[in-house]
């Protein structure tokens, strides 16, 4: 993780131009769109553009608002409910879950130059925000913090894009794992931190992903994506 506005700011590039054409983003619209996310989430304000769905296991329940309306193309880029409940399944510390109460799949894309912003968790609500991504896992580099994602069964699904591609028992410490399952642990990881500490539960954890390359298809589509979305109320 890392804040958006501080690579914004370190970033030389983004003072460039190239061409007739600026490729500073105008970093308030992107402020201002979260900003609006943020409160219409709070509020609770879904009407009749989200329908719900819920993931159940051992008495623990979290629901899943998903968008009602179909986006008409290529849909492999949008996350879906039977995908959430597929990942949540399998995560290894079911008790984690618990701190989740709803998961908003947000079909927008918000990026500057090659950072994208994956999901913002609020701990007051226990509400998770996913948002449209380009296709990637985490790395995770720490064996120790993260031999939960190392058990028995965990080669049995290795084939289910759970986990990256590459997987080594006995270098645990280059396993990769979905960014469902890395927010999950951190999450958990950072109540574990500041369990007693008081007034600490009320923020905001943002995740962000920065590319290494740029798939022109897949970024284009993204933004079809967001752009119908945007146009419907979303």
């Amino acid at each position: 993780m890392f804040d958006i506005k501080e690579y914004y700011s370190n970033s030389r590039e983004a003072q460039q131009n190239v061409g007739e054409f600026s490729i500073h983003t105008d970093l308030s619209n992107i402020e201002e769109d979260i900003s609006r996310d943020m409160d219409s989430l709070l509020a609770g304000r879904f009407g009749s553009l989200y329908l719900t769905d819920r993931y159940k296991n051992s008495g623990i329940s979290a629901e899943i608002l998903y968008p009602k309306l179909t986006y008409p193309g290529n849909r492999s880029l949008i996350i879906t409910p039977d995908k959430i409940r597929f990942l949540l399944s399998f995560y290894p510390e079911k008790s984690e879950i618990k701190l989740i109460e709803k998961i908003v799949i947000r079909p927008r894309y918000i990026e500057i130059e090659n950072v994208e912003l994956v999901s913002l968790y609020i701990a007051r609500n226990r509400l998770l925000v996913l948002y449209l991504t380009h296709p990637f896992f985490y790395r995770l580099d720490d064996g120790a913090k993260n031999k939960k994602f190392l058990s028995a069964d965990i080669q049995n699904f290795i084939r289910t894009k759970l986990l990256g591609n590459k997987f080594d028992a006995k270098e645990s410490y280059k396993i990769k794992a979905h960014p469902l399952w890395y927010i999950i642990s951190t999450i958990s990881q950072s109540a574990g931190d500041t369990a007693n500490k008081a007034g600490e539960n009320n923020g905001m954890e943002k995740f962000f992903v920065k590319r290494s390359a740029v798939d022109n298809i897949t970024y284009e589509s993204l933004n079809d994506i967001s752009l119908f979305y945007s146009r419907h109320g979303y």
